[in-house]
């Protein structure tokens, strides 16, 4: 009906009740009359289409803000006990145990790998490929809890990255607990592993087979891959030493070498190097690009 009024009307029928209150009474039959009823679906696409743009003028948000503010607000100078917060409690966690619910929480997050995450799965991707997958953002989520990698060859394994600053009041074991309810085993790997690539991928090895494994034998496989193309990976996050800063120490050392190898006593000084050894280097430059 509303659709067939024409804007003339609208506009008499909004000022002939601007200003008007209800009495209890009347709201009382009202509320009486809406009780148990349910609205169709064709209603509530008519009501949603017209919300559809619609922006509360800035007046209006004015005067409700002022009358929920300060001491007009109802809780003002009141505190739950500790029994609401713990029913609030309740509920909250309820709702991350809902699939459906935690799902779009997740998708509202929008979160994506930090920096940390990302060189980790830098090292999953190089020397496992095809084995881990990224599913810190929502996309796996057990008990209500999210973890950061899990394992997509059929293996129930999930690897949670611990932040050095983030997570120093959690325990582990609390993680490890939840998903092992669900027959998943958890590795635990801290930020500053990270700075040791080889200790890191030997843990990671063990983990997925069950066996102790050096990483002295590791260690040698990054430096091969190091000397034969692979410093490409290592450059950025990916790099052990990023964000990582010299002391003064270090500087000057590093200065006082740099000038005792400068001009006349570098050791290649007023040597060149034969179009034999040239042409050696352009293969090799050319291969690890």
């Amino acid at each position: 009906m509303a659709e067939c009024l024409s804007e003339e009307i609208k506009l008499k029928i909004s000022l002939s009740l601007k200003g008007r209150k209800l009495s209890p009474a009347h709201k009382a039959k009202i509320g009486e009359g809406n009780r148990g009823k349910v609205r169709t679906d064709a209603m509530k696409r008519h009501l949603h289409n017209m919300l559809i743009g619609y922006q509360t003028p800035k007046e209006i948000r004015a005067k409700i803000s002022a009358k929920v503010s300060g001491k007009n607000h109802p809780l003002y100078g009141k505190h739950h006990s500790s029994k609401t917060k713990a029913k609030l409690s309740q509920v909250a966690k309820a709702r991350w145990c809902n699939p459906v619910i935690a799902k779009r929480y997740w998708q509202a997050f929008n979160k994506k790998p930090n920096k940390a995450e990302m060189r980790l799965l830098n090292i999953l991707n190089r020397y496992f490929p095809d084995e881990w997958d990224y599913v810190g953002n929502g996309k796996l989520l057990i008990d209500g809890k999210c973890p950061d990698f899990t394992n997509i060859n059929g293996r129930k394994q999930l690897i949670e990255l611990f932040g050095d600053y983030w997570h120093t009041l959690e325990n582990p074991q609390d993680r490890i607990n939840i998903f092992q309810k669900y027959g998943y085993i958890t590795l635990i790997i801290y930020e500053r592993e990270l700075t040791t690539p080889a200790k890191l991928i030997a843990k990671i090895v063990a983990f997925q087979s069950g066996k102790k494994i050096s990483y002295g034998i590791i260690d040698k496989q990054l430096k091969l891959s190091l000397k034969y193309g692979g410093h490409r990976d290592y450059h950025g996050i990916n790099n052990p030493n990023y964000g990582h800063h010299h002391s003064e120490e270090t500087k000057v050392k590093m200065r006082t070498n740099h000038c005792n190898m400068s001009g006349c006593n570098n050791s290649f000084y007023g040597k060149h190097h034969t179009e034999e050894t040239k042409n050696k280097m352009k293969l090799v430059w050319g291969k690890r690009r």
